[in-house]
Formats: structure tokens, sequence, C-alpha cells
């Protein structure tokens, strides 16, 4: 008998905050109309489903390795990540949102070199904005020199938009960076908590898993 579909949403990392995936998951089931539950890369055990979501953004070991093995695992199919030039779509519409686009505004990503796509997305879509930059937590350009950059040319306050699931993993050493070069940064909450993206990653299961047309 072929399964109900459902939808399992893979995590880099377990959200510090249950509560915060839990909310998410619910609101893009309630939005895609298919069952969907979460966990994360490292969880021993992985609820069954029918396609595996990857909420990853980078082009690494963990899309080309990890993500087949656990479609293997669970004998379910691996629906394709968003398009970057969504994502960086969504993550720009996100600082514009918070603070119009005059202000000194940093897109941080996980690591420069498997973000190749993610980053001439980011480039494209950030170009309206008076002061962008981008960096990485991992590589260079690093989140520190550009802070450092930033301050160097007069910039007091920066708005961060980590391209993450989730604020928490970026916030604490964007922090440690920003108090070293004395510059104030607000990082804005991660893609699971942004309502654009969650709509958008609903109309790409409506389509990958319940078989919308639209």
């Amino acid at each position: 008998m072929r399964r109900a579909p459902a939808a399992l949403v893979v995590f880099h990392r377990a959200p510090r905050d249950a509560s915060l995936a839990e909310r998410f998951c619910a609101e893009l089931e309630a939005q895609a109309g298919v069952p969907v539950g979460f966990c994360s890369l490292d969880a021993p055990i992985k609820p069954r489903a029918t396609h595996i979501v990857p909420l990853l953004f980078h082009e690494g070991r963990h899309l080309r390795e990890d993500i087949p093995r656990i479609a293997e695992e669970l004998r379910a199919q691996v629906v394709a990540p968003l398009p970057a030039d969504v994502v960086a779509r969504v993550a720009a519409e996100s600082v514009e949102r918070h603070t119009g686009r005059r202000k000194p505004s940093l897109w941080v990503v996980h690591d420069w070199q498997t973000a190749e796509a993610l980053v001439e997305a980011l480039y494209a879509h950030t170009r309206r904005f008076s002061w962008p930059a981008l960096a990485a937590m991992r590589g260079a350009p690093a989140v520190a020199d550009v802070l450092r950059v930033f301050r160097r040319d007069g910039a007091s306050e920066v708005v961060v938009q980590p391209i993450a699931a989730c604020r928490a993993w970026h916030e604490e050493e964007v922090a440690r960076a920003a108090a070293a070069v004395g510059i104030a940064a607000q990082v804005l909450p991660g893609l699971v908590e942004n309502e654009a993206f969650i709509a958008a990653l609903a109309a790409h299961l409506r389509k990958e898993v319940g078989g919308d047309s639209d």
C-alpha cells in the first residue's frame, strides 16, 4: 500500500528552542497541506516520512552525502531545496522590511566555499541597498573583518541577516565580533521565523509532495 505523503524537515543542527521548530513545522503543515515533522542531521532516530526536506542553504557534503543516506534509510524521496534566488530574495526583503535600504546591512552565510549560488543571488538582490555587504562564518570575507570595515567607514550600527534556519546559531559569534570592533549589531530572526520563507517553502512542498501543479 502506498504511504500517505508526509514531509520530514531536516535541520543542520537541532534548534536550541524546540518550540521554534515546532511552530515552523505547524505553520508549514497548515500551508502545504501535508503532515510535517522535523529532526536534525545527527538525530539517532528519525520519524518516518515519504519526503525529506533539507533545510540546508549550502551545496556541501550534507546535501551530497548525508541527505541521500537519510532518504535511503527511510525509503523516502528528497525534495530539492528552495532555489538560491528565492532564499536570497526573502533575506533581502527581510532586511528591507525591518530597517529599509539605507542602513549598513550584512547578510551572513555559513561557509563561503559551498555557497556559490547563494552568494551570487545575494549580490543580485542586495545591490539596491545603500550600504550592503556579505560575509561568512567560515572562510573569507569573515564576519569580523567586514564589521571592522563598516566601523572604519563610520558606521556605528549594522543590521545582520543570517542565512540560516535559526538566529541563535549566528547571533553569539556576530555579537562577539561586533563588540570587539565597537559596532552595534542587530541580528534579525532566522528563516524559520520568516513568513515569506515559510510561504515559499509551503508552495514548494505543495508542488513536490502534494502534487499541486499550479
